[in-house]
């Protein structure tokens, strides 16, 4: 039998509601039926959040750099300030790393205690925004939303478009993995996948059950737990085990590339207040506040 969901409705009015769905059995008559149970309660305030905002890299792991600029402290100033716009939508809002625990972040303990999966997960929240700023090679530039397969885009997309409409940014010209303009689904190529075999068999652990409708950004598989085919159970020495690998409550993530260092920097800085209301008003029209 699958374990109970505890789902959570979106905070309106300040209130939200718990929705514990359960895989039931009952014998009639002396044949078995299996059947979904549903019980509904107002949530406490505690319980969960809304929104979690992930910004990448952090202490040790500075991430892209240019000109005194790191891509860590840059995601930073992003969360920090759309944490206070959406929370002034009412939404219940919880960042994986603010100023007080960033010198902690390194680039291999997201599964620890402190980590950003570990805090992402434990959050229960519905939906997540990751963000990170890519490199710039080959005359890249422009913003990026990926998404986990098998998603509707409509979210992504919808942030996409704001973003650009406001100017703080183009739609990117990188062609890999694109879905709609600015829309990315990024999962394993059968390549990569030998490759991470190699590495297994190399340090001597059973290689992962990976496919090419698995995620390959870590911050969108391993919070979906199984509908993202999440698989950081320990079994890497490298990492610790992801708690929520396979858990049946994830967490809906979008990855936002902000663009890229080496062409989009100055439009990252300068634009942020545009970025940010551009994101809040995507998360209002999308959740009808």
């Amino acid at each position: 039998m699958y374990q109970p969901i505890d789902y959570y409705t979106v905070t309106k009015n300040g209130e939200n509601n718990k929705i514990r769905i359960e895989f039931l059995k009952k014998e009639i008559n002396g044949n078995t039926y299996n059947y979904l149970g549903l019980n509904v309660t107002k949530a406490e305030n505690a319980e969960c959040y809304d929104f979690v905002i992930d910004s990448g890299h952090g202490g040790t792991d500075s991430g892209e750099k240019k000109d005194g600029y790191t891509e860590a402290n840059i995601t930073l100033d992003y969360a920090k300030d759309l944490k206070v716009k959406l929370e002034e939508l009412g939404l219940k809002v919880k960042l994986t790393r603010d100023d007080e625990n960033t010198d902690t972040f390194t680039s291999t303990n997201m599964y620890n205690d402190n980590g950003r999966i570990t805090i992402a997960c434990e959050s229960k929240a519905k939906y997540m925004i990751s963000f990170h700023v890519n490199n710039g090679a080959n005359g890249l530039s422009g913003v990026e939303v990926y998404s986990a397969p098998r998603t509707n885009l409509d979210f992504a997309s919808l942030m996409a478009r704001k973003i650009v409409e406001s100017g703080a940014n183009t739609y990117s010209n990188n062609n890999g993995y694109k879905k709609a303009d600015g829309v990315y689904v990024w999962n394993f190529t059968k390549k990569v996948i030998e490759d991470f075999k190699k590495t297994a068999d190399r340090k001597g652990y059973e290689p992962y059950n990976i496919t090419t409708d698995t995620p390959y950004q870590y911050t969108i598989r391993e919070v979906g737990g199984i509908a993202t085919n999440a698989y950081a159970d320990g079994r890497n020495p490298s990492f610790s085990a992801n708690r929520f690998f396979n858990s049946n409550q994830g967490i809906e993530c979008y990855q936002l590339e902000l663009g890229y260092i080496k062409t989009d920097l100055e439009k990252m800085l300068y634009n942020r207040e545009a970025y940010v209301n551009s994101i809040r008003d995507s998360v209002k029209e999308y959740l009808g506040l």
